[in-house]
């Protein structure tokens, strides 16, 4: 029998290199784009769980960016407030306030030179009769005079804009071509903001309220008026200006507007004011000063 061969079997000695892991860039970006659809979803259902998901996540976002400007702007105020203002820039008030307005010595006319009348149709025609500083316009009324622009030297803007930059030594304010169309809480309310605001915003300004006369021929209408004539003078008294009582001096027996200031035209019967009116009411005011 032929002998078996002795198999011998080499063993190197180096070891055996394991396969080496290959980078796969498209595993990667399968495993992103599976992480990425995951978290969408999840997102988007607790966003469908609460409805208010989205407003919640923005505002806190608007609130944290806000904050930061918002703290700057407050540390710039409070430095730009630590400054005094001057006495004169103060608006005084040390006039003791007795309303309404009692009969004086007339003043000379040249006092005219340093008023100024707000007025809507009511008192427009006084323009030119001495009283030259007219602020008005027929579309001014009582429940307007806030929003209602003007056409003055300062542009087209409002009775307060432009008081605010006149900046006169005497204001008077006659509204009231409205009644009977608007409230008169309305009225008084609007009328109180720009008195307000004129106060606050021209320093040493006196400032008089003046009752509108009543009108002719419509004792309803002038029922109104007495109305908010007496409005007019509580407002007057509560914000400490003056009030002129430009209604009971001008008002007739019958409790119209005194015949002697009214027109009628004998051809259609129309109404209109007479040129003594506005003179009178000159004269009402050279009259009623309080110094």
């Amino acid at each position: 029998m032929a002998e078996k061969g002795n198999n011998v079997r080499r063993v190197s000695g180096k070891k055996k290199n394991k396969p080496k892991i290959r980078f796969n860039i498209w595993m990667m970006i399968i495993i992103f784009a599976l992480s990425f659809a995951g978290c969408f979803i999840l997102y988007m259902a607790a966003a469908n769980l609460n409805e208010d998901f989205f407003d919640e996540e923005f505002v806190s976002v608007v609130e944290e960016t806000t904050t930061a400007p918002a703290e700057e702007n407050n540390d710039i105020q409070q430095e730009d407030n630590v400054t005094e203002p001057d006495e004169e820039d103060i608006p005084q008030n040390n006039v003791e306030i007795d309303n309404p307005v009692k009969s004086s010595s007339a003043v000379d006319i040249s006092y005219l030179e340093n008023c100024c009348l707000v007025t809507d149709s009511t008192m427009l025609g006084i323009k030119g009769k001495g009283l030259d500083d007219v602020i008005g316009n027929d579309a001014l009324n009582a429940s307007n005079v806030n929003t209602a622009k003007v056409e003055s030297s300062y542009g087209t803007v409002t009775a307060y804009e432009i008081l605010k930059l006149k900046k006169p030594m005497n204001v008077y304010i006659m509204l009231g071509s409205d009644i009977g169309v608007s409230e008169i809480d309305t009225m008084i309310a609007e009328v109180t903001k720009l008195v307000s605001g004129v106060k606050a915003s021209v320093p040493g300004v006196s400032i008089y309220v003046m009752q509108i006369p009543p009108v002719h021929g419509d004792a309803e209408k002038n029922t109104l008026i007495n109305e908010y004539n007496g409005r007019l003078l509580s407002m007057a008294d509560s914000l400490m200006v003056h009030c002129l009582d430009t209604n009971t001096g001008f008002k007739g027996n019958d409790g119209n507007l005194n015949a002697e200031y009214v027109n009628i035209s004998e051809e259609d019967g129309s109404v209109s004011i007479s040129d003594k009116l506005y003179d009178d009411m000159t004269g009402y005011i050279l009259t009623h000063t309080v110094s």
